[in-house]
This record gives structure tokens, C-alpha cells and sequence, in this order.
């Protein structure tokens, strides 16, 4: 194809040589020719991000969730070593005849449990409102002089004064 044009006196003439290969073209061109905009590209590019977002907040509650049981598993386990090696000395001592012994201790072991119990979690509300009674009708036949309690008791007097205002 050949142009010829005329400017203040210069005459040129524009020829381009017009082939039936195919040209080869820049990523944005190529676009450009599937008839996909900018427009369609900033959609793909936030869309493929929320996706990713998704994609991440999702796997990052499952490993959560994962981990969270875990250490209740853990906790658990760890629970019941220490209450068999604890319960076991109560028995222990309670077979031997030191009967006041094996009951401190057990006491003690009752009351830190309770002191957990009453700690004001939710998970806990429906164990603490079904034993509230029968623990302070012991603690009040048989733990009445204040001067005996250990820092747990005094703890637990706390938490069991303000489970009334509840």
C-alpha cells in the first residue's frame, strides 16, 4: 500500500509491505484482539484476589481449629495424669488410716478443680449452677474457720461470693 502525500513542498511516499503471516504482538495487544478490556482484567485481578483472601481465611480457620482441639486433647491428657497421681496418694493415705491427711488433700484437689470451675467461662456455667450448692453447703459444714484456708480457698470464697450476684 502506497500513500503519497505532499507538505510546504516535500512530496514522500509511505509504502508498507502487507504480508499474510501472522504478526507477532505484546501480551496487551493480544488481549486487546480476544476483545478483553482493561476493565475485564481489573475484574480478574480483584476477583482472583478475594479468592485468594478467601482461600487463606479459610485455611487459616481449619488450622486453627485443628491446633485448638489439639491442645484440649492435650490438656485433657495431661488432666488425667495429674489426677490419677493425685488421687492415687489421697487413697493411699486414707488406706493407711491417716484419714485427715487423705481428706486435706483431697480437699485441696476439690477446691482447685472448683477454683477452675468458677472462673466465670461460659463452657463451665452449666457445671458451676449444678454444684454451686452442695459446695458451699460443705464448705460451710466443714471449712468454716478462715484462718485453715490456703490462697485457693480464699480465691474460691471470692469467686463463690460474686456467683451469688449472678
Amino acid at each position: 500500500m502506497e500513500v503519497a502525500g505532499a507538505n510546504a513542498g516535500y512530496t514522500f511516499i509511505l509504502s508498507e509491505k502487507v504480508s499474510d503471516a501472522p504478526r507477532r504482538s505484546s501480551r496487551v495487544a493480544q488481549l486487546f484482539s480476544l476483545g478483553i478490556t482493561t476493565h475485564h482484567t481489573m475484574k480478574r485481578i480483584i476477583i482472583s484476589g478475594l479468592v485468594l483472601v478467601i482461600v487463606v481465611c479459610g485455611t487459616a480457620w481449619t488450622t486453627y481449629s485443628i491446633g485448638y482441639r489439639r491442645g484440649v486433647d492435650f490438656m485433657l491428657f495431661l488432666d488425667q495424669e495429674r489426677e490419677f497421681a493425685f488421687t492415687l496418694d489421697q487413697l493411699d493415705k486414707m488406706r493407711a488410716g491417716d484419714i485427715e491427711a487423705g481428706t486435706r488433700s483431697l480437699e485441696l484437689f476439690c477446691f482447685s478443680a472448683a477454683n477452675n470451675v468458677y472462673d466465670g467461662r461460659s463452657s463451665n456455667r452449666i457445671a458451676a449452677d449444678a454444684l454451686v450448692d452442695d459446695l458451699r453447703h460443705y464448705r460451710q459444714t466443714y471449712r468454716t474457720n478462715s484462718a485453715e484456708w490456703s490462697s485457693t480457698e480464699r480465691d474460691l470464697e471470692n469467686k463463690l461470693a460474686k456467683w451469688k450476684e449472678k
